[in-house]
């Protein structure tokens, strides 16, 4: 489609009359991370909403605020605001709004809870749980349908982490990647670390790097899976196994490190759709070398059933699969003669390079 000014003479087989796409287009893009980016901003002008939940705010979490402002499934970030839409305490059948904040009162969280409702007067109900708090609320608001003979509501099936939105999977995503989570040591990530909130650059007091002190903070990082002489030995005596990269290099025994793989592969892959063919396996976080990532199970098939199902493969899309010698790889081009190699394994495990 041309602009008036540079639009040819007579018509033109390829210009477009309209931006109409008449095809699926997919786009790919990390929308967790631009939400964390909009919702990062100051001035507070973009907000979003997941069904009845508005979100506003995230907070923040200090270094002496990590023991005690979590539990075991939500974080509670000092800071963070949040308006849920739910059925009025005062008017039967009726909506209004409930903005949810968390705030810090003598070293622990507090929760408040503010009934926003048009034509009365606002009410503000707080408690030192989000459960207690919203009991508060939950409990009248079913007593009030029961009495008006309207469809039961049953308050011990709603949680209070969930009605103030810190369940929710786009906020869950941003309160795990505030710094310093880590330490919070009874709550259990569901996402991983994930660097979505970006820090702001440190301010140099002399206002130049070449003028401040120089300390050496920058250690060699010892790799954790590394072993030394005696490691290895005991290896080798104790656990029988070949000279593989495994027991060359790592304490951490094959058997060890496929118990890891089962309990832990959620958090280091994810699917996504993939330009090779429908989806792909990628990485959701920097894993380190010689680390067991994935588990394939494969069937052992004959010679002719390998030579069909290549010519097979060949007339789709091409033959991709893993290879099991001794470089891993996810994914490598080859003929059958590669697929029989890895399927003659059974079960093997991806290995990260």
């Amino acid at each position: 489609m041309l602009c008036p000014l540079h639009k040819l003479k007579g018509p033109c087989e390829q210009e477009l009359s309209t931006f109409t796409v008449f095809r699926r287009v997919y786009i790919e893009r990390d929308e967790v991370k631009q939400i964390a980016s909009i919702i990062q901003r100051g001035e507070r002008l973009h907000m979003f909403r997941v069904g009845g939940l508005v979100f506003h705010a995230i907070g923040q979490l200090l270094p002496h605020q990590m023991a005690d402002f979590h539990s075991v499934t939500a974080l509670y970030p000092v800071g963070y605001e949040a308006t849920r839409i739910y059925w009025s305490l005062r008017t039967n059948n009726r909506r209004c709004c409930y903005r949810c904040t968390i705030c810090e009162n003598n070293g622990r969280p507090e929760f408040v809870v503010q009934v926003i409702e048009q034509g009365l007067e606002d009410l503000v109900f707080s408690d030192s749980s989000p459960q207690a708090v919203w009991n508060r609320i939950i409990e009248p608001v079913a007593m009030m349908r029961k009495e008006a003979d309207m469809l039961r509501l049953f308050p011990e099936y709603l949680k209070g982490e969930e009605l103030f939105g810190l369940t929710v999977h786009a906020v869950l995503r941003i309160a795990e990647s505030l710094p310093g989570v880590e330490s919070c040591q009874n709550y259990l990530f569901r996402y991983g670390r994930h660097p979505l909130m970006e820090l702001p650059l440190m301010i140099n007091p002399t206002g130049c790097a070449r003028a401040e002190p120089k300390i050496l903070t920058h250690y060699k990082r010892p790799h954790t899976l590394n072993s030394t002489s005696m490691s290895k030995a005991y290896q080798s005596t104790f656990t029988g196994e070949t000279n593989t990269p495994y027991s060359k290099q790592f304490v951490h025994s094959k058997s060890s490190q496929y118990r890891r793989l089962k309990t832990e592969w959620k958090n280091n892959v994810y699917l996504a759709r993939s330009r090779i063919q429908g989806l792909g396996l990628y990485a959701a976080k920097d894993i380190e070398k010689h680390t067991m990532v994935i588990e394939y199970i494969g069937t052992i098939i004959r010679n002719e059933v390998a030579n069909r199902r290549e010519k097979i493969y060949e007339e789709q899309v091409g033959v991709w699969w893993g290879t099991g010698g001794d470089g891993w790889d996810g994914w490598g081009s080859g003929g059958a003669g590669g697929a029989r190699g890895s399927l003659a394994l059974g079960r093997w495990g991806l290995v990260g390079r």
